[in-house]
């Protein structure tokens, strides 16, 4: 089931495929995934078993593809990155050519 936040401006992604692929759109080169809004978004889509991967797709015009870097993970204030997404979350980048 593919879905899109009702919020125009959600804090960590723009479009679902459910239970775990997550897509954001950008045209920046710095785009820091807020963890606590992630594992609200992880929860309510109800993966109960916590262990399936969570695939995290940056969709990027072609100008910013090459060169786009792994992003950082906004922790808040927790001092050590969580387990759950240490052994489950990964992160892709995905190209669309926007021209024509």
């Amino acid at each position: 089931m593919y879905c899109q936040p009702k919020q125009k401006n959600s804090a960590s992604v723009d479009a679902i495929i459910a239970p775990d692929t997550l897509f954001q759109m950008t045209v920046s080169n710095n785009h820091p995934i807020n963890i606590s809004s992630l594992k609200n978004l992880i929860n309510k889509l109800g993966d109960k078993s916590g262990t399936n991967p969570i695939n995290f797709y940056f969709v990027l015009p072609k100008d910013l593809y090459r060169n786009f870097q792994i992003q950082k993970l906004h922790k808040n204030n927790a001092k050590v990155m969580p387990t759950w997404i240490t052994k489950r979350f990964r992160q892709y980048a995905l190209e669309i050519d926007l021209s024509s």
